[in-house]
């Protein structure tokens, strides 16, 4: 627990300094742009990070649909990563969409109960992990964000935001129906009032998934043509 937490407060300060240190440098394909440039930073950088953390997280997902041991230690790095992604954003850019601003709060609620529970594969923190695993996966959202309203090549932002509205919609699926199904079939060591509350905070995190997927699609060359 006192290893996440570290590594956790460690991120978000090398986070926080490198928003600050991206935001002295002036891009070229953005410098035209009214699109708050804090935004754009903590989006792009989210997305490699989380582009980085693709290969493990299915490995991770593939270790806990067949019941199979993986590195806590390597568990303790990944989770703390995407939380501090999500925390150090809100620091760094506090005036995000109210929708934006439950979802990374209700991340950090997730993380911190993980580490609690120290990611016991019993309890709802294994949820938790395939929530935010699906959610990795759909890290090209984040760069169709970042990218919006920049002088890149029409074609290319069009590529990029259809490519990650078709990732982003079946991995969505995929991942509600999972956490239906656990949710209805697994016996937790949590009391059944703390599923409830599980249940109801990833409705909050469902709620801007949604809203994501309506402005990629209305965004999108497949719709208009």
């Amino acid at each position: 627990m006192i290893i996440s937490l570290i590594i956790y407060s460690g991120l978000n300060f090398f986070f926080y300094n490198l928003y600050t240190y991206l935001e002295q440098i002036e891009f070229n394909v953005f410098k035209n742009s009214k699109l708050e440039k804090s935004y754009r930073i903590v989006n792009i950088t989210k997305s490699v990070f989380l582009g980085l953390s693709s290969p493990y997280a299915m490995y991770l997902f593939y270790c806990i649909l067949f019941h199979l041991p993986y590195n806590i230690n390597i568990l303790y790095l990944i989770s703390s990563l995407y939380a501090s992604l999500d925390m150090s954003a809100m620091l760094y850019n506090p005036h995000a969409h109210i929708s934006t601003t439950i979802h990374h709060s209700v991340v950090q609620v997730f993380y911190l109960y993980g580490v609690y529970v120290n990611w016991n594969v019993n309890s709802i923190s294994n949820l938790i992990l395939v929530y935010a695993i699906f959610s990795t996966f759909a890290y090209l959202v984040n760069f169709r964000l970042g990218i919006r309203q920049s002088e890149i090549r029409p074609f290319l932002i069009n590529l990029v935001n259809d490519c990650a509205l078709i990732i982003y919609v079946f991995s969505c699926i995929a991942n509600w129906c999972l956490q239906t199904y656990f949710l209805l079939t697994t016996d937790f060591i949590e009391r059944t009032i703390y599923v409830i509350l599980y249940s109801t905070l990833i409705l909050c995190i469902a709620v801007d998934d949604v809203k994501l997927i309506k402005y990629l699609y209305h965004q999108s060359d497949l719709v208009q043509n």
